[in-house]
Order: structure tokens, then sequence, then C-alpha cells
């Protein structure tokens, strides 16, 4: 039988196989209290600026890491350099929200509030947002935010008909 995944204490990585990361700075419109490493990001009103992304989001660019030397729990200023996983292949932690459901590998997950993560409904092209990862273990669903490891798998929804 094969060994469960460890869950790191100081990275959001859990395994590396040819991940982009990408520094962005920190936009005038995010919270910083939001900007937690975990939580996913998208484009602020300026070029080159972030914050958190909001719920069912199109245009995600990706999941903010830990800041070097950092701890999990360390948030970003507006203003700062933020390290930002955009791309490639390999697991991540995720911040998944509070009351979002049970995930199982190969759950589609989509964003929540304040740059969280939850499953994506059922729904028409257009009303989820974008699907960011896939579950990668087994999580039974809590009342409690809790940090689960997903496959990153950035996928651009449809937009809906208008």
């Amino acid at each position: 039988m094969g060994q469960d995944i460890v869950y790191p204490n100081n990275t959001v990585i859990v395994e590396d196989n040819g991940l982009i990361i990408e520094e962005f700075e920190v936009g005038a419109n995010a919270t910083p209290a939001k900007m937690l490493p975990g939580n996913w990001v998208i484009y602020d009103t300026l070029a080159g600026d972030i914050k958190e992304a909001g719920a069912k989001a199109h245009g995600v660019i990706g999941l903010l890491i830990e800041k070097p030397n950092g701890a999990l729990t360390d948030t970003y200023a507006v203003g700062d350099q933020a390290r930002v996983i955009t791309g490639g292949n390999g697991k991540v932690l995720v911040r998944r929200e509070a009351s979002a459901g049970n995930i199982v590998p190969g759950t589609a997950l989509v964003t929540a509030a304040d740059g969280q993560t939850t499953l994506q409904a059922v729904g028409g092209a257009g009303t989820q947002g974008d699907v960011v990862a896939v579950g990668a273990v087994i999580l039974a669903d809590s009342t409690a935010i809790a940090n689960v490891v997903a496959q990153i798998q950035k996928s651009n929804e449809p937009m809906a008909a208008t």
C-alpha cells in the first residue's frame, strides 16, 4: 500500500515537478489579512499588481506561496513583492474554506471568497469560475478553514453567453 502524502509545515509546495513561480507586487486593493500562502490571486487595477481572488473568479493568476524564510501564517502587505505559483506541474497546499464539502482525489476546485478554495459546484458554463486545481487527497468537510493537498491544474472556464 502506498504512503500518504506528507503535509509540509513551512511551505505550500508538496511536490515540485516543474512549478512556475513568478513575483508580483501586492496591489493597493489587496486585503493584507487575506494575502496568505495557499490563497489564490488575481490582477489588481494596476499592471503587475495582485490581490486576493474572489468567489468563482475568472483570470486567476496563481497561488501565493510563503515569503522567503517566512511561515505559512505570514501575510503579504500592500507594496510587498509576492511569490506566486502561476503554473507548471506539482502538488501544493491550498486553503479550503470552511464548510466547503468533501474533497477526494480528482475533485475540481475553484476559488471561494477571500482567495480560498472550494469545490466546483454543478452549474452552467461561465458560472463557477476557473478550475484552479484538483484534489490530491481525501479530506472530509469541516467547519474550519483547512489546508488540503491539490494538484495544480489551471483551466480557464468559458464565459457565459451574453
